[in-house]
C-alpha cells in the first residue's frame, strides 16, 4: 500500500479490528477454561454421589447378613420347633379353657358378672371349650397349617448357600464401585493448571494487542497534526512490522483456543465413558439392593410366622402360669385387704382419741402462767396410716385354687413342669403380723402403766394393735403422764431432782385421778357404743333374711326370662363371637408381632452400641499405639536430621571444593577467551583493511567510468555534429536542385513551391534544434541506467549483510534463552539439594554467592540481547533509508546525491558491522561463562545424587545393567504422546538441542545449516520417509538425530547393525551420517539413571531409521565448501 495517510487510517481501523477479535477469543477460552472447572466439579459431585450409594448400599447388606446370621444361628431350633408342631396342636386341643374366664373370652360377662361356678344348662353340661378352638376359632384352623407350611418353605429356601450367593453379589458391586482408576481422572488436576498458564499467557497477548492498537491511534493522531507527508513512509513501515507483530499474536490466539477447544472434547468423551460406567454401576447396585429388600422381607415375614409358631409352642405354659398368677394375687389381694383395714381402723382411734385428749388439756392449760415453763405442748401428731387403701385386682378374673387342682388333675404332665404359689404362707404371714403386734403391745401397756386395772388394758389392747413399733415411750396415751416424767428423769440435772420430788408426787397422784376418771367415761362410752351397735346388727340381718326372700322369688321368675333372652341371642352372640375372635386373634397377632419386632430392632440397636464400645475400646488400643509409633518416628526424624545435617556439612564442603575448581576453571576460560577475541579482532581489522581497499578501488572504477562515459559523451556528439552538417550539406544541395529545376515550370507550380519551401525549411530547423537535446537526453539515460544498476547492486550486498547479521542475532538469542534456562533448572537443583531449616548462616553466604553469580551471568546476557537489539533498529534505519532511496530512484536529476548517501551508508554499515562483531565477541564470551557454571553445576549435580540414592551394585553382571537401563525408560502410547501434543503449549525453535551448544554441536549445526540449504535434510520435522542428520552427541552418549526442537530424538539400538555402528564413536568409523526415518516411539524415563542420560520423567523420541545411498558423498562436498 502506498504510503499515504489513508493507509494510517485502514492500518488503525485493521490493529482495532484484530484487539476487538483478541478480546473475543479470550472471552471463548475462558468460557471453554471455565466448563472444563464446572466439568471436574461435577465429576466429583457424580463420584461423592457413588460413594454415599455404595456406603449405604454396605450398611443395608451389612444389616441384612447380621439379621441373615442371627436367622441361621437359630435356624436349627425353628426347625425342631416345626416339627413338634402337631404335638403343640394336640396338646392345645386338651387344654379346657376354665369356665371364669369362658364368659370373658366369649365376649358375654364382664369380669364383675362372672359366676364363680360353672352353670348347668337344662339338657346338661355345656361341651368344655378348648384353647386350640378358641386360637384358631373354628375356621382359623386351616390358617395356622398355611402358617406352618410358609415356615417350612421359607427354612427350607433360606439356607447358607443363598447368604453365599447374596454376598458374592454383594462384594463384586462394591468392588466395581471401588475402583479407583475409574473415579479418579488422573492428569486432570495439571491440566487444568496447564490451561490457566495458557490463559494467563492469552491476558498477555489481549494487552500487548491493545497496547498496539493504541498506538496505531497514536501515530494517526500526531500525522493528523503535523500534516508532515515526509514522517509517512516511516510511520507505514513501523506499522507494517507491528501488523506482522498482531498477526502472530492472533495465530497465537487461535491456536490456544483450538487447544482449549480439543481439551474441552477429550475431557467431555472421558466424563462420558464414566458416566456410563457410573450408570451401570449404580443399575447393577440398585438391582442387588432390590434382592437385599426382597429378601428382608421375606426373612421379617418368615420370622413373624416363626414367632406365632413359638407362641404357640409356650402357650399351654403361659397358660398354666397365667392361672396359677390369677389365684396368687386374688388371695394376696384379699388378706392384704383384711389386714390393712384393720390396721387403719385401729390407727384412726387412737389418732382420734389423742387429739381429743391432746385439745382438752390445751384448752385448761392455755392463759395459764405455767404455759410458759412447758414450750411445745401445742404439737399434734401427724395422721398415719388412718385411711384403707383403695380396692385392687377386682378385674382379675375369679379363679380359685379348685380351678388350678382342676387344671393339675386333667393335665397330668403340665402340672409337673409349672409350679403352683403357696397361698396358705401369704395368708399365714398377715395373720402373724397382726397376732404378734397385739401380744407385743399387751406387753408394752403393762410394762408403762402398772397401776391401770385390767379393763383398761383390755380397753387399750383392742383400740391400738400396731403401737409396739413406738418403743419405750409414747406407747400409750393414758401414759403420757408417766411418759413424761421418765423423760424429765433422765433429762433433768441432778441439783434439781431434790427440790421438784414432792412437786412431782403430786402431779402423779392427780393425773392417776383424772385418769381413772377418764378411763371410766370411756367405759361407760364403749358399753353404750357395743349395745347401739348390736342392735344395728341385728336390724341389718333382718333387713338382709327379708332381701334374700325376695331375691328367691325374683331368681324363680327372672330364670324364665333369662333363659328366653339366652334363647333369643345365641345365634347372634355365636356369630359376633366368632367374628370378635377373629378380630381379637389378628389384633393380639399383629400386635405381638409388632412387639417381637420392636423387641428384635431394641436388640439390634443394643448389640450396635456394643460393638461400637467395642470399636471405641480398639480406636483407643489403636490411638495409644499410633502414639507409640509417633515417639519411635519422632525419635526416628531427630537422629535422621542429625545425619542430614552431617551430610550437609559435608556436602557444603565439597561444594566450596568444587566452587573454587570451577572458579579457577572459569579464570582459565576467560583468559583463554581473551586471546582468540583478540586473534578475531585482529583478522577482523585486516577484513575491515580489505574492504577499504575494495572501495577505494570502486571509487577508482567509478572515476574511470566517469571519464570514458565523457568520452564516449564527447565522441558521440562530435560525430552526431558531423553527421548533422553533412546531411544539411545534401540538403542544401538539393534544394538548390530544386530551385534550378523549377524556374522553367510555370506560375501555378510556383505558387506551389513557394508554399511548401516555408514548411521544408521549418523542418529542418526544427531537426536541427532538437538533434542536441535528443543527444543531451541520451546521455542523461545511459548515465542513469549506470547509477542505478551500481546502486542496486551495493544495496543488495547490504541487505545479504544485514540478514547474516539478523540471524546471528537470533543464534545469539536462542543461545541466551536456552542458557538461561538451563542455569535456572541447575540452580533449582542446587537450592533443593542445598536447603534445610538447621543450614542458613555459613551454607547460605556460599549459596547466595552462587545465586549472585548465575544472576550476574543472567544480566551479562540480558544487556548483550539488549545491544543486538539496538544494533537490529539501527539496521532497520538503514533498510527504511534505503527504502527511501529506491523510492526516489526516478528522480535522475539526484543521482550524485544519492551516490555519496550510498557511500557514506556503506561506511556506516563497515562501522555497524565492526561493531556486532565486538558485541558477538562479548557475547560469546559471557556464554562460555556460562558454560563453565553449567559445567560447575552438572558436576556438583553428579556428586550430589550418589549420596540421595543408593549407589548400584559394583558387582552386578553388565546384562543386569542394560536391563536396568532398557526398563529405565518406557515407551509412551501414541493417545498419550498426542494427548501431550495437544495440550502442550507450542516448542520454541532454536538451533539445536535443548541442552548447551558444545563444540560438537556448533559443527552439526553448520553442517546441517548447509544441507538444509542444499535441501539433502530436513531439521523440522522427523517423520517416516525425512532425511535427517544423525551425529555422536558425546553428552548423552548415543547417536542424536539433529532437530531444531526441544523435544530430543535418539538413534533406535535396533538400527545400530544396519548402519554399521558400535556402541563408541572411536571404534566406528563415521560420527555423521544421512540417514532415512522408518518409525518412531514415543518415550520417557522411568529412572534418573538410564541409558540416555537425561533426567527422569524426560520424553523424547527414539526413532529408527536406515542408511541413505549416497551420505558420505553429500557429507564431503559440505566438508569442502
Amino acid at each position: 500500500m502506498p504510503a499515504t495517510y489513508q493507509t494510517l487510517i485502514a492500518r488503525a481501523q485493521l490493529a482495532q479490528q484484530c484487539c476487538g477479535l483478541a478480546r473475543e477469543q479470550t472471552r471463548i477460552c475462558e468460557r471453554l477454561v471455565h466448563d472444563q472447572h464446572l466439568q471436574q466439579q461435577g465429576w466429583a459431585a457424580v463420584v461423592a454421589n457413588l460413594e454415599d450409594i455404595t456406603q449405604m448400599f454396605q450398611s443395608r447388606a451389612d444389616l441384612l447378613q447380621q439379621s441373615f446370621a442371627v436367622y441361621l444361628s437359630e435356624r436349627q431350633r425353628h426347625m425342631e420347633l416345626l416339627e413338634n408342631f402337631n404335638a403343640d396342636l394336640g396338646t392345645l386341643a386338651k387344654i379346657p379353657i376354665l369356665p371364669a374366664l369362658r364368659a370373658q373370652a366369649e365376649g358375654l360377662l364382664s369380669p364383675d358378672e362372672q359366676p364363680s361356678q360353672p352353670e348347668k344348662d337344662t339338657e346338661g353340661r355345656e361341651k368344655v371349650l378348648s384353647l386350640l378352638r378358641w386360637i384358631s376359632a373354628k375356621d382359623n384352623q386351616s390358617s395356622l397349617e398355611q402358617v406352618a407350611e410358609q415356615c417350612s418353605r421359607g427354612l427350607e429356601q433360606f439356607d447358607e448357600r443363598v447368604m453365599e450367593a447374596l454376598k458374592a453379589e454383594v462384594n463384586a458391586a462394591i468392588d466395581s464401585a471401588n475402583k479407583q482408576d475409574m473415579k479418579e481422572i488422573k492428569g486432570l488436576g495439571e491440566r487444568l493448571f496447564a490451561l490457566e498458564q495458557l490463559m494467563a499467557q492469552t491476558k498477555k497477548l489481549v494487552q500487548e494487542q491493545g497496547e498496539l492498537a493504541q498506538g496505531f491511534l497514536q501515530n494517526q493522531s500526531r500525522a493528523n497534526n503535523l500534516g508532515d507527508a515526509s514522517v509517512l513512509p516511516d510511520l507505514c513501515t513501523s506499522h507494517r512490522r507491528q501488523l506482522l507483530v498482531m498477526l502472530q499474536n492472533h495465530n497465537k490466539l487461535r491456536d490456544i483456543r483450538r487447544r482449549c477447544t480439543k481439551a474441552k472434547e477429550e475431557l467431555s468423551v472421558n466424563i462420558y465413558h464414566r458416566l456410563k460406567w457410573i450408570m451401570y454401576v449404580e443399575n447393577k447396585m440398585m438391582e442387588v439392593d432390590g434382592k437385599l429388600v426382597m429378601y428382608h422381607e421375606s426373612l421379617k415375614r418368615l420370622r413373624r410366622h416363626l414367632e406365632v409358631l413359638q407362641q404357640i409352642h409356650l402357650a399351654p405354659q403361659m397358660y398354666m402360669n397365667a392361672v396359677a398368677e390369677v389365684v396368687r394375687r386374688r388371695t394376696f389381694s384379699q388378706a392384704f385387704l383384711v389386714w390393712a383395714s384393720n390396721l387403719a381402723c385401729q390407727l384412726l382411734t387412737v389418732h382420734s382419741e389423742e387429739l381429743a385428749r391432746r385439745r382438752e388439756f390445751q384448752s385448761k392449760f392455755d392463759g395459764h402462767f405455767l404455759n410458759t415453763l412447758f414450750p411445745g405442748l401445742e404439737d399434734t401428731p401427724p395422721p398415719f396410716a388412718t385411711q384403707a387403701p383403695s380396692v385392687f385386682d377386682n378385674g382379675l378374673p375369679k379363679l380359685t385354687a379348685e380351678d388350678m387342682e382342676s387344671l393339675r388333675s386333667q393335665l397330668p404332665d403340665l402340672a409337673l413342669t409349672i409350679s403352683s404359689p403357696d397361698l396358705n404362707s401369704i395368708t399365714q404371714f398377715f395373720l402373724s403380723k397382726s397376732l404378734t403386734s397385739g401380744d407385743e403391745n399387751n406387753k408394752e401397756k403393762d410394762s408403762a402403766s402398772m397401776r391401770v386395772d385390767v379393763a383398761t388394758k383390755e380397753q387399750e389392747r383392742a383400740r391400738a394393735p400396731m403401737l409396739f413399733d413406738r418403743g419405750g415411750f409414747e406407747s400409750e396415751t393414758d401414759t403420757e403422764e408417766f411418759e413424761k416424767i421418765g423423760q424429765g428423769a433422765t433429762d433433768s440435772k441432778p441439783e434439781s431432782f431434790d427440790g421438784a420430788k414432792q412437786t412431782r408426787q403430786k402431779q402423779l397422784e392427780e393425773n392417776l385421778g383424772n385418769t381413772r376418771e377418764e378411763v371410766e367415761r370411756l367405759r361407760s362410752i364403749l358399753k353404750t357404743m357395743k349395745a347401739v351397735v348390736y342392735e344395728a346388727l341385728r336390724s341389718v340381718r333382718k333387713e338382709l333374711a327379708v332381701l334374700r326372700d325376695r331375691s328367691n322369688e325374683g331368681a324363680t321368675g327372672f330364670s324364665k326370662t333369662t333363659d328366653q333372652f339366652r334363647e333369643a341371642l345365641s345365634l347372634y352372640t355365636r356369630e359376633c363371637d366368632r367374628r370378635l375372635r377373629e378380630r381379637e386373634q389378628e389384633l393380639t397377632v399383629d400386635h405381638e408381632l409388632e412387639m417381637a419386632d420392636v423387641k428384635k430392632m431394641i436388640e439390634s440397636r443394643e448389640e450396635e452400641i456394643c460393638t461400637l464400645k467395642r470399636s471405641v475400646i480398639e480406636k483407643e488400643t489403636e490411638l495409644a499405639e499410633h502414639e507409640r509409633l509417633i515417639s519411635t518416628m519422632r525419635q526416628k526424624l531427630e537422629s535422621e536430621q542429625t545425619e542430614m545435617r552431617d551430610l550437609q556439612t559435608r556436602l557444603h564442603q565439597q561444594l566450596e571444593e568444587a566452587l573454587e575448581q570451577a572458579r579457577a576453571e572459569k579464570e582459565s576460560a576467560v583468559k583463554n577467551a581473551n586471546d582468540e577475541r583478540f586473534l578475531e579482532i585482529a583478522s577482523l581489522t585486516n577484513s575491515v583493511t580489505q574492504c577499504q581497499k575494495r572501495i577505494q578501488e570502486l571509487e577508482k572504477s567509478l572515476d574511470t567510468a566517469r571519464s570514458d562515459q565523457k568520452r564516449m559523451v564527447k565522441e558521440a556528439t562530435e560525430k552526431l555534429q558531423m553527421e548533422y552538417k553533412s546531411e544539411l550539406q545534401s540538403i542544401r544541395s538539393r534544394f538548390k536542385l530544386m530551385t534550378a529545376s523549377t524556374t522553367m515550370e510555370s506560375s501555378p507550380s510556383d505558387s506551389t513551391d513557394k508554399i511548401e519551401r516555408p514548411d521544408f525549411i521549418e523542418l529542418a530547423g526544427h531537426v536541427l534544434t532538437t538533434a542536441p537535446q535528443d543527444m543531451k537526453q541520451e546521455k542523461r539515460t545511459i548515465e542513469d541506467t549506470d547509477c542505478v544498476a551500481k546502486l542496486v547492486h551495493d544495496l543488495r550486498l547490504a541487505t545479504q549483510v544485514i540478514e547474516e547479521k539478523d540471524r546471528e542475532m537470533e543464534m545469539f538469542r536462542r543461545r541466551e534463552v536456552a542458557l538461561t534456562d538451563e542455569c535456572k533448572r541447575y540452580k533449582s537443583t542446587i537450592r533443593r539439594l542445598t536447603e534445610s531449616e538447621s543450614f542458613k548462616s555459613e551454607p547460605g553466604l556460599h549459596k547466595e554467592s552462587s545465586d549472585e553469580q548465575l544472576e550476574m551471568s543472567q544480566s551479562s546476557l540480558e544487556e548483550v540481547a539488549k545491544n543486538l537489539e539496538a544494533e537490529k533498529d539501527e539496521v532497520e534505519v538503514s533498510e527504511s533509508k534505503k527504502v527511501r532511496l529506491e523510492a526516489s530512484n526516478d528522480e535522475p536529476s539526484c543521482l550524485s546525491r544519492r551516490l555519496e548517501m550510498l557511500e557514506n551508508e556503506n561506511k556506516r554499515l563497515s562501522a555497524e558491522l565492526q561493531s556486532l562483531r565486538e558485541s558477538k565477541e562479548s557475547a560469546e564470551a559471557k556464554i562460555e561463562a556460562l558454560e563453565a557454571d553449567k559445567v560447575r553445576l552438572e558436576i556438583e549435580l553428579v556428586k550430589e545424587r550418589p549420596r540421595n540414592f543408593a549407589a548400584p551394585d559394583s558387582s552386578s553382571s553388565s546384562e543386569c545393567r542394560e536391563k536396568d537401563m532398557n526398563a529405565s525408560v518406557a515407551v509412551v502410547s501414541e493417545s498419550s504422546a498426542r494427548r501431550d501434543a495437544a495440550t502442550s503449549p507450542k516448542p520454541q525453535r532454536r538451533c539445536g538441542c535443548t541442552t548447551c551448544l558444545t563444540h560438537v554441536q556448533k559443527k552439526m549445526q553448520k553442517t546441517a545449516t548447509k544441507l538444509t540449504e542444499m535441501g539433502h535434510i530436513t531439521v523440522t520435522s522427523c517423520d517416516p520417509g525425512d532425511n535427517v542428520l544423525m551425529f555422536w552427541d558425546p553428552t548423552h552418549g548415543t547417536y542424536t538425530l539433529y532437530q531444531e526442537s526441544t523435544t530430543l530424538y535418539f538413534l533406535n539400538t535396533d538400527s545400530s547393525s544396519e548402519l554399521d555402528l558400535g556402541s563408541n564413536p572411536d571404534e566406528s568409523k563415521n560420527t555423521q551420517s544421512i540417514v532415512e526415518v522408518v518409525d518412531k516411539q514415543y518415550c520417557h524415563a522411568r529412572k534418573s539413571e538410564n541409558r540416555y542420560r537425561v533426567r527422569r520423567g524426560t520424553k523424547f523420541y527414539r526413532v529408527v531409521v536406515k542408511p541413505v545411498s549416497n551420505s558420505a558423498a553429500m557429507l564431503a562436498s559440505v566438508q569442502q565448501e
